[in-house]
C-alpha cells in the first residue's frame, strides 16, 4: 500500500540561469546511491501548492525571497524512499530569486537531515551535459521543453 499524496516541486533559477538543486540518498537504502533533485515536497491540508512552495523552501533551503511562478508541469511519481511507498502527484513550479543564495536548510524532518547530502546552483549547460542522477530522470528534457536550458 503506497502513501498518496499531493506535493509541490521548484525549478528555481538565480538571475544567470543557473538552476538550484539538491544532493540526496536514501538512508534507508544506501545501494540507491545519490541524486540530484527538485527542492519541495508535501502539501499540507489547507496549502495551495504556491504555499507548499514557499513553505518548503524555506524549510529545505532557507531562501525567502521567491517569485512562484507558473507550474511548468505536473506529474505523477511512485518511489520507494526511507522504506516507504510512495503514489505522488506533483506541481513543478518555475521560481525565481533575486540572489542565488547559499542554502541554510531551516527545518528539516529527521529523514531529510540524514537524506540531505549538500546542494548546487547548477549552470543549465553543465547540468544537461553532465551524466549525474538526476529526479525526474526525464528532468533535462523538461528543461529543454520549457525552453530553459
Amino acid at each position: 500500500m503506497a502513501w498518496r499524496r499531493q506535493a509541490a516541486r521548484a525549478v528555481v533559477l538565480d538571475p544567470a540561469g543557473r538552476i538550484f538543486l539538491q544532493n540526496s540518498k536514501d538512508p534507508a537504502d544506501p545501494g540507491k546511491g545519490s541524486w540530484w533533485e527538485l527542492p519541495g515536497g508535501g502539501i499540507d491540508p489547507g496549502e495551495t501548492s504556491d504555499d507548499a512552495v514557499r513553505r518548503e523552501l524555506y524549510e529545505e533551503c532557507g531562501f525567502t525571497d521567491l517569485d512562484v511562478g507558473e507550474v511548468l508541469w505536473t506529474q505523477r511519481v511512485q518511489f520507494r524512499f526511507a522504506g516507504i511507498d510512495f503514489d505522488q502527484s506533483e506541481s513543478i513550479h518555475l521560481v525565481r530569486v533575486g540572489v542565488a543564495e547559499e542554502s541554510h536548510p531551516m527545518h528539516l524532518e529527521a529523514i531529510e537531515a540524514l537524506a540531505f547530502i549538500g546542494a548546487k546552483w547548477w549552470d543549465m549547460a553543465d547540468l544537461i551535459g553532465s551524466d549525474e542522477t538526476v529526479v525526474p530522470p526525464d528532468l533535462r528534457q523538461r528543461l529543454l521543453d520549457a525552453g530553459l536550458s
